[in-house]
């Protein structure tokens, strides 16, 4: 998993599983490791930046409780 070390177009910082088509380009991201879910990787990704969420296209199963859209 991966975050964007910049704000997408809501603000956010989007957590992104490998292969997602809208992972952002290398120095725009940063690797968060290996989980076992999204919801891991979006835990590890708020202790590095307060505002990251998951992507609802790569990691839908952790996007009911925080909704985000990737640009």
């Amino acid at each position: 998993y991966y975050v964007e070390t910049i704000f997408s177009v809501n603000g956010k910082n989007m957590v992104h599983k490998y292969g997602c088509t809208n992972m952002p380009e290398p120095l725009h991201r940063e690797y968060l490791g290996m989980f076992a879910s999204c919801h891991g990787a979006v835990l590890e990704a708020k202790r590095r930046y307060s505002g990251a969420v998951a992507c609802v296209l790569c990691s839908h199963a952790c996007t009911v409780s925080s909704y985000a859209v990737c640009h």
